[in-house]
């Protein structure tokens, strides 16, 4: 099998445990192992872990939400903050400005206006809705 045409098909790259890397050893990750997730085509997936059956496992939508809101997450901000963005608009506020629709936008964190934005890898939901997953 040609395993290169099938390597991050969906440009998604590797999501790699963020809490426990190759030199932590906690219960769910060894020292020396590292864990990560890729999305490939689920024949891709069957194959791999038929030939690495100790190494590859293919996770289910639960498993998946599980590794990438308490591992992939790990220590990750909740906001994106665009400092330079919220600057100026506190500079506005504090002349006594009112703000325009844009900027309280910007302020608020569900909206996808440049300022203070909702970090999409602390939810599994909101980084499958950015990655517009093929799941």
């Amino acid at each position: 099998m040609d395993w290169s045409k099938y390597i991050d098909t969906f440009g998604e790259g590797w999501m790699y445990d963020r809490k426990s890397g190759h030199q932590d050893d906690d219960s769910d990750s060894p020292k020396g192992t590292q864990y990560g997730v890729m999305m490939v085509p689920v024949d891709f997936a069957e194959q791999a872990e038929a030939m690495f059956p100790d190494d590859v496992e293919e996770l289910d939508e639960a498993d998946l939400t599980v590794f990438v809101e308490t591992r992939f997450a790990h220590g990750q901000p909740v906001h994106i903050v665009d400092d330079k963005v919220v600057a100026a608009i506190n500079a506005r506020i504090a002349a006594g400005a009112t703000l325009t629709p844009v900027e309280q936008d910007a302020l608020d964190p569900e909206k996808d206006e440049p300022g203070v934005r909702k970090n999409p890898n602390k939810s599994y939901t909101d980084l499958k809705a950015k990655r517009n997953s093929p799941l």
